[in-house]
């Protein structure tokens, strides 16, 4: 039984979004950013140095936390290759199995009784 958030985060609209908004904020960043203050900033502030090497640590153990795994096993996807190209790519390999994953199964209240 899916609640009103579960259902809205499930949608896959929600993964489109995030991925849109996502990409354009990327291509902002990549195309108007000012690549050598971010480079100064980042010799310089700490900061701006801990947030860039946070999202760097983060996108080297998201492969091996148990995250992707449980919600693979959830919805039914067996195949390890899809597993390793979303986990393999920083940021848009998340955002696009978001895009592309299965919904999660209705369950009854009845198949887990309660001890």
């Amino acid at each position: 039984m899916k609640d009103k958030l579960l259902l809205s985060l499930d949608r896959r609209n929600t993964g489109v979004s995030l991925l849109v908004a996502t990409v354009a904020l990327f291509s902002y960043a990549v195309i108007a950013g000012n690549w050598e203050d971010y480079i100064q900033q980042f010799l310089h502030r700490p900061f701006v140095h801990l947030i860039s090497l946070d999202f760097c640590l983060m996108c080297l153990i998201f492969p091996i936390t148990s995250l992707l795994d449980d919600d693979m096993a959830r919805r039914g996807v067996k195949d390890k290759r899809i597993f390793w190209a979303v986990a393999l790519v920083p940021l848009f390999g998340p955002l696009v199995y978001l895009c592309l994953r299965p919904s999660l199964p209705e369950i009854s209240l009845k198949e887990f009784p309660v001890t």
